[in-house]
């Protein structure tokens, strides 16, 4: 009887003591968090699936969670069963579209792959892979390799996800194979092994470690009000140092220091399909207040990013049942001063000329050249440039570096004025930000002397001769120093001493082009040869050739290039006649001044 005492005193004992520490855990677990890592970034998941099933232009959707929400961190489900619906045929329109368009905007997503993704009913795969357990691993293997291997160079692609929740057990799915979860993380090691993979796991019902231990970053749900068909809405008993203390086990157990919230509540949790429950019903376990509070609740936990679930549900709301307020609360909380894009408004780093510079020299090979801090992805960025001229650009891959050419000619010896403005991409065009103003001058006018010495002439030219046009080839022809220029792009090529009309013959001023070509003309009037003949004038009777050649091979005015001395016609010595006649297309513009 002793012992039985004894044994049911130590027992009751053992039983005090998890009390006692259940008490003391549940206390601490609700102790209030004074302080919001308000810095904390704030994304959502989207999912087109669903956007579709609860009766949304998904596409729509998509670009307004971008465009009106501004969110710029999106979570981006790949399913199975839509991209690859027959064996070995894959439709990647929809998926390449959604990463296009974040790409256009400088919106960084989680690419979810595997057979269990977001979204009812979890797992995605295939119908003609569901009775084949051999096949569809080897498959889904093969699967997330392609798709990893086709987004893998996508700028806008900043995380991988393997598999939702792979630990736990909901939806319609197989049972977890953790070998085979393995090989397909292995998988998207090995193709794009510079980025970094996303587990999840259930952030109230797991103790994150197996999911933990595997990621480069670990993704926790958020639920804070859920619905049991037995007992009605039930909120979890517990507050944000429950997550914190277990970020805190991880750490020490599995070295795991990198956790977003990759779900935080912000649609109603319902006994069956949200949208056919009434909305008075719906707005129990969510509505605008409640939103706040979670994000409040996620960020006194602590953890640098936190994503929305629900943006789908949101946006429903408001253009199905007209009920904007979860949309417009959403709208201030992504705008607000920590995660107002604004704010992260890319700035001017440097700019060449730089503000003040005189003596500048603009042209193709001198361009303006405006370098960001950061990517301009996202942000519609305008260069006004005063005198006012229309600015044509060039830009890097990453756009934060761009190459600005005014289309009309650049003035000698002119202040010119530089303002860049910018403006989150969808806005109005009201909301565009000056980032930058400044000015340089460019050098004053060429000598009015020209030298005499026709090499040290030809070397003035090419300091002095400026672009007319900037866009495609052109010829440049100036009569008073006798020189030919030619350009492409604004890029002068080259050089040549020309002898133009003398006194009453001259070559008719103006913006001609190149009509026809021979390369071997003859003139009847002349009766001379002009090999490489470029027709200036529709009639063909003048044009740009070489030294006119006599029937025996003489050439003629050889000793008189530089100097005007033709009918008209433009006259090139040996060996630029035929750069310039190869080089020239039909339809080239000549510039006669």
């Amino acid at each position: 009887m002793r012992k039985i005492k004894k044994t049911f005193k130590i027992i009751f004992k053992i039983f005090l003591v998890i009390f006692a520490l259940v008490c003391a855990l549940f206390i601490f677990f609700n102790i209030p968090v004074r302080k919001e890592n308000v810095d904390a970034k704030l994304g959502v998941t989207f999912s087109m699936r669903y956007a579709q099933d609860i009766g949304l232009d998904w596409r729509a959707a998509y670009v307004a969670v971008m465009d009106d929400l501004q969110a710029r961190k999106i979570r981006l489900p790949v399913y199975w069963d839509l991209v690859e619906p027959r064996d070995g045929e894959y439709d990647f329109s929809d998926l390449d579209w959604q990463l296009e368009e974040a790409e256009k905007r400088n919106v960084e997503i989680i690419l979810v792959v595997g057979q269990k993704v977001p979204r009812w009913p979890e797992c995605s795969i295939p119908e003609y892979l569901k009775n084949d357990a051999v096949k569809r691993k080897e498959k889904l293997l093969e699967f997330v390799g392609v798709i990893t291997e086709r987004y893998k160079n996508s700028p806008a692609v900043k995380y991988w996800q393997v598999e939702n929740e792979p630990f736990l057990k909901f939806g319609v799915c197989p049972d977890l194979d953790v070998n085979l979860l393995d090989q397909e993380i292995a998988t998207v090691r090995k193709i794009d092994p510079g980025r970094k993979i996303i587990i999840t796991d259930s952030g109230e019902l797991s103790l994150w470690a197996r999911a933990a231990k595997r990621a480069d970053i670990f993704g926790t749900t958020m639920y804070r009000t859920i619905h049991n068909s037995k007992i009605g809405f039930y909120t979890y008993p517990i507050g944000p140092r429950f997550f914190q203390f277990k970020y805190w086990l991880n750490k020490i157990f599995t070295g795991q220091n990198n956790v977003i919230v990759i779900e935080l509540q912000a649609e109603p949790w319902i006994d069956g399909w949200t949208t056919n429950s009434s909305l008075e019903d719906q707005f129990v376990s969510m509505n605008a207040e409640k939103l706040k509070d979670n994000l409040s609740f996620a960020r006194q936990a602590g953890f640098p990013e936190i994503y929305f679930w629900g943006a789908e549900w949101w946006y429903w709301l408001k253009v199905r049942q007209n009920h904007p307020e979860l949309w417009d609360t959403a709208k201030e909380l992504f705008r607000d001063r920590t995660n107002n894009p604004i704010a992260e408004f890319p700035k001017v780093k440097n700019v060449f000329p730089a503000n003040g510079k005189k003596e500048v020299i603009i042209g193709a090979e001198d361009p303006i050249i405006v370098d960001f801090n950061k990517s301009t992805r996202g942000y519609f960025i305008k260069f006004v440039l005063d005198p006012e001229s229309e600015v044509v650009y060039q830009n890097n891959s990453e756009k934060t570096q761009f190459k600005l050419l005014p289309k009309d000619k650049i003035r000698d010896g002119t202040v010119y004025k530089l303002k860049i403005l910018a403006k989150i991409f969808g806005d109005d065009d009201a909301n565009y930000r000056e980032i930058y103003n400044g000015s340089f001058e460019t050098l004053r006018a060429a000598p009015l002397t020209w030298e005499a010495d026709f090499q040290l002439r030809l070397d003035q030219a090419k300091k002095y001769t400026r672009a007319k046009k900037i866009i495609g080839k052109y010829v440049d022809i100036n009569l008073q120093t006798q020189i030919m220029s030619i350009f492409e792009e604004g890029k002068l090529l080259d050089t040549f001493l020309i002898s133009s009309g003398k006194r009453g013959m001259g070559t008719p001023v103006g913006e001609h082009r190149i009509y026809n070509k021979f390369p071997r003309a003859f003139s009847k009037a002349y009766g001379l040869f002009m090999p490489y003949w470029m027709a200036i004038l529709p009639d063909g009777k003048m044009g740009i050739h070489e030294l006119p050649e006599w029937p025996g091979g003489y050439k003629e005015g050889v000793n008189h290039l530089g100097v005007p001395v033709s009918h008209g016609c433009v006259r090139l010595g040996v060996g630029p006649a035929k750069t310039v006649y190869d080089w020239a297309d039909i339809g080239t513009p000549v510039v006669v001044y």
